[in-house]
């Protein structure tokens, strides 16, 4: 199961690259999927980032806070912070860019409760989306 999640976050990338958020959604919504049946609660914080980025790339600030805020909780719970370096300099500036179009307060509104979200919740939050 991780390498088949190895090929999914690799195709979320290059798709992140191209600026296809859509795509990136569908495929993070598959990923978290397989990872959500193998209960492999380590491997779900690598899609969440692009994840962000997206939700950041199709307007969707409060959504973006609601991402990180899980992927903040889940990394407490994991014990660990994962960030990969390909990904750092578009959440850092996806996460800027959000707080200050939402403002403090509805920032910390949304991230509050993200880092209450299961990957139950966050397919849900990408089925929403889609629709």
């Amino acid at each position: 199961p991780w390498f088949l999640a190895l090929g999914l976050y690799i195709r979320i990338l290059l798709a992140l690259r191209r600026g296809n958020a859509d795509e990136v959604i569908a495929l993070t919504r598959h990923s978290l999927t397989r990872v959500r049946e193998s209960q492999d609660k380590f491997a779900v914080l690598y899609g969440l980032v692009p994840l962000a980025v997206a939700a950041g790339l199709k307007g969707d600030d409060a959504w973006v806070a609601r991402i990180l805020g899980a992927r903040d909780s889940i990394s407490e719970r994991a014990g660990s912070i994962l960030v990969d370096p390909l990904m750092r300099d578009l959440w850092e500036e996806t996460e800027r860019e959000a707080r200050a179009r939402l403002g403090s307060d509805r920032w910390a509104q949304a991230y509050a409760a993200g880092r209450k979200f299961s990957i139950d919740a966050l397919i849900q939050d990408i089925d929403r989306a889609r629709s």
